[in-house]
């Protein structure tokens, strides 16, 4: 590949703003020194080349400065490379730190003190005056000069290719810079390890940037703002506000790590749309907790949420279409710790005659690149920082490019996210292009940082980008099927009509029932959506962070409510089998007394003694009593302080996972003596497992008031007491009836569509229990197939009336019972795995 046209024009600058950050990457090595005091029980000594070795690293837009830089050696000369974005644009970056640090910025960031050949350090050499230094991702500072005027950004100023603009007031105490210190343990042949990290930061108050100081930002024409926001203030409302009416027509490549900051919100007002929007793993757990993003090739609600949120476009909640809450992004990205990326790129939708109508021409092309490296990194270099430095290189540094290689041709658009990618036959958008090349890129870099780490490797950082094309040649490595696209609105009707209609999907004039939509977070637990699957989501997002806690301070507890037979101990066990929890399972109606309850406490206190594991504590049947007596107030100090009595002796159990299982509702828990003390100890809300909603359970317990209180439908006469169940609710059964059909008669590949309305129109007595009695009574399914012919005879007849109501018997008489002949419906394909 030739080198892309240079044509420098001086008036347009990319300006790069936001927070920055002074890195120290000390790597210390365990040793035994006699002649040293207090040495703890491990004593550590830094390992330094030499007396004036330092260990210093940039982050935030130093980060970004320093590769769109790259190096000042005269590009025209250098074959088969990209050249730095700075050779084609003026680069300009704002922040604030102290002026006394400055210095070593430019010396960081200063692309001529490098090494010239990898990692032989003898020749890191410096250009001027032969001054050995060094600069790596980690980066490994040697031997600074000792006099400043030796440094190229002194003597060759003019030409220095990157104007800095300190945002701080002109008192020199005014600001820090924000620095952070990492403490490695390892050396030479030795793996580092992260033992400490300390950050000395200084959050800025939106008072501290002063309206003249934003006068010094540049006044010639900027092409493209970069925004880089780790919350510590230079991003904020002012600034932005400022930016977008100094820049109107300046395209915006932003990267926060702050959840929905408030200054996006001036994107909205404004109607400006943002270039390019990207987040990492970090962000997006912090704003959807532990989700479930992908299966197989598909993407999961979670991710077209995500993507959704990024984009500016319509979301679903619960099948309900909810408005956009962001403002508009042309691009956007999102990249998980195992380099899985899933990206979007905003198109008009022209399938939808009505929508364009309407004004709503909103739709987006999504697509889930399954990159995934399993590969621990020891140290972290900036795989995200590299990531979004790689998306906004290929958009601002390539227009017409082609490649050698016959196989791939790339023809130009103005910017490099609209180039169109031909392999053949096959065309990508270059939007694709660019995220397969950005993780390529992100590999190589990581890659080349712990290459021989006991050499010290110097060479990762130089240049970053002049190597990129040549790394993916070949056309066969873009060719690879874990690029995968999905139109987001398609994507939104299929997800929707998953959770209603039956279950069933119209997919070109095809009917469906994607059975793998409803595995959820927990391997084996049925959940198609709807508040239930959100209440999952949440519970095993919190149990994630407290297993990943060493030392917990408290224990986390939970109470799961559901009619007899729905589940609740499978949930439970569930989660343990998920997080590799030690499982620990009590009954309050199967004890005979208090003492065996205290006996239960000395157990559980017993098995963390022995157990490696956190342990989880399933207490079935909670608002039962024991000799007529309620147990609620035995369970409040183990809760809450971790420490019950026994023999006038305090036992202690570290903090764990509690889980209480009732099958009244809240209400009749609450009346109970300590009701309310215990309910205040409840980490989050209820789990409604079962069927019924708790304000029917309310209903049902005062209907039943003068009863025992149980579930028991016929009783009850449900039909004419209670309104027809949720439709999540109903649609959970269908899923639930056709998986125990899978598990009991192995594959079933389709189902005739009455059989399917009619799981629809059933409720089962006694959960799970009921159903799987259902179920066992099917004529045994020929070639696959289940028909009406297939159903057990006398549903309305004992002994399936004992566990199956009819929420629509006159449908199942007209539709079943007596329909003519040989009259069939259409058969619905069944699907335990994503279509290819």
């Amino acid at each position: 590949m030739g080198n892309i046209p240079l044509e420098p024009i001086s008036q347009q600058g990319i300006l790069v703003i936001g927070d920055l950050f002074i890195d120290e990457n000390w790597v210390m090595a365990k040793t035994d020194n006699y002649s040293s005091t207090e040495v703890g029980e491990v004593h550590y000594t830094n390992m330094p080349v030499s007396e004036k070795s330092y260990i210093w690293s940039v982050c935030g837009i130093a980060n970004v400065l320093k590769v769109f830089m790259g190096n000042l050696e005269d590009s025209s000369t250098t074959t088969e490379k990209n050249p730095p974005i700075s050779s084609k644009y003026q680069m300009y970056g704002a922040g604030i730190w102290n002026q006394e640090d400055e210095e070593i910025m430019k010396c960081i960031l200063c692309g001529k003190c490098k090494p010239t050949n990898g990692t032989d350090l003898n020749n890191n050499t410096c250009p001027i005056k032969n001054k050995k230094l060094g600069f790596t991702p980690l980066t490994l500072v040697k031997k600074l000069p000792a006099e400043a005027a030796t440094c190229v950004y002194k003597t060759d100023a003019e030409h220095f290719p990157c104007k800095l603009i300190n945002l701080a007031e002109d008192n020199k105490e005014a600001a820090t810079t924000n620095r952070i210190y990492r403490i490695y343990e390892g050396y030479q042949s030795v793996s580092p390890k992260l033992k400490y990290r300390y950050d000395w930061q200084h959050e800025l108050a939106e008072s501290e940037i002063s309206d003249e100081k934003l006068k010094l930002l540049p006044q010639n024409n900027i092409a493209a703002i970069i925004v880089v926001d780790h919350g510590k203030g230079m991003i904020n409302e002012k600034v932005i506000s400022y930016l977008l009416a100094k820049y109107e027509t300046a395209d915006w490549y932003v990267r926060t790590k702050i959840n929905k900051p408030k200054w996006m919100n001036k994107f909205l007002e404004r109607g400006k749309e943002i270039r390019f929007n990207m987040v990492d793993e970090q962000l997006i757990v912090n704003m959807y907790d532990k989700r479930k993003w992908i299966y197989k090739t598909e993407l999961c609600r979670a991710s077209l949420e995500l993507m959704g949120y990024m984009l500016g476009l319509r979301n679903f909640e619960h099948c309900n279409e909810t408005a956009p809450k962001s403002p508009n992004s042309q691009y956007a990205a999102a990249l998980f710790a195992n380099n899985m990326v899933i990206a979007g790129s905003r198109i008009p939708n022209i399938q939808d005659a009505n929508r364009v109508q309407n004004g709503d021409n909103d739709d987006a092309e999504i697509s889930l690149y399954k990159n995934y490296s399993e590969k621990y990194w020891p140290i972290r270099t900036g795989r995200s920082s590299a990531f979004f430095n790689s998306l906004v290189y290929w958009d601002l540094m390539n227009s017409d490019l082609k490649t050698k290689d016959q196989g791939v041709k790339i023809r130009g658009g103005v910017k490099g996210f609209d180039l169109t990618i031909s392999f053949g036959e096959k065309t990508f958008n270059g939007f694709q292009y660019a995220v397969k090349w950005a993780l390529r890129n992100v590999e190589k870099w990581m890659g080349e940082c712990l290459r021989d780490w006991g050499q010290e490797n110097q060479g990762a950082l130089i240049g970053p980008f002049r190597d990129v094309i040549s790394w993916h040649r070949s056309s066969t490595k873009m060719r690879a099927p874990d690029i995968i696209k999905k139109n987001y609105n398609e994507s939104w009707q299929f997800w929707n009509s998953s959770s209603e209609n039956y279950g069933i999907i119209e997919n070109k004039g095809q009917k469906e029932f994607h059975l793998w939509r409803s595995y959820g977070i927990l391997p084996s637990y049925i959940c198609p959506g709807g508040e239930k699957r959100t209440s999952i989501n949440n519970l095993v997002s919190a149990i994630d962070r407290f297993s990943k806690n060493p030392h917990p301070e408290q224990s986390l507890n939970y109470v799961f409510l559901s009619e007899p037979g729905w589940g609740k101990s499978y949930l439970a066990e569930c989660v343990s089998k998920y997080f590799d929890f030690t499982f620990i399972k009590y009954s309050i109606a199967q004890m005979s007394s208090t003492h065996e309850l205290i006996e239960s406490l000395k157990n559980i206190s017993s098995t963390q003694k022995i157990s490696k594991k956190k342990v989880l504590v399933f207490v079935d049947e909670i608002d039962a009593e024991i000799n007529g007596h309620p147990v609620l107030g035995l369970f409040l100090e183990p809760m809450d302080d971790g420490i019950f009595t026994s023999g006038g002796s305090p036992h202690r159990i570290d903090p764990c996972i509690w889980i209480f299982a009732g099958s009244k509702p809240l209400s009749h828990i609450r009346q109970l003596p300590k009701g309310r003390d215990f309910l205040s100890r409840i980490s989050g809300n209820s789990i409604n497992v079962g069927f019924l909603t708790n304000e029917k359970r309310d209903h049902i317990e005062k209907q039943s008031r003068d009863e025992d209180c149980r579930f028991d439908l016929f009783k009850l006469n449900l039909m004419d007491n209670i309104p027809k169940a949720g439709e999540d609710k109903q649609t959970e059964i269908v899923y639930q009836i056709v998986n125990l059909l899978q598990i009991k008669y192995g594959y079933i590949s389709q189902i005739e569509e009455d059989v399917i309305k009619l799981f629809y129109t059933i409720l089962p007595i006694n959960g799970g229990r009921s159903l799987k009695t259902f179920v066992s009574k099917f004529q045994n399914p020929t070639s696959g197939k289940i028909e009406v012919s297939s159903l057990p005879a006398g549903i309305t007849e004992e002994p399936l009336r004992s566990h199956i109501v009819l929420l629509n018997p006159k449908w199942y008489q007209d539709n079943i019972l007596n329909r003519h002949g040989s009259k069939k419906t259409d058969y619905v394909k069944i699907f335990t795995e994503p279509a290819d």
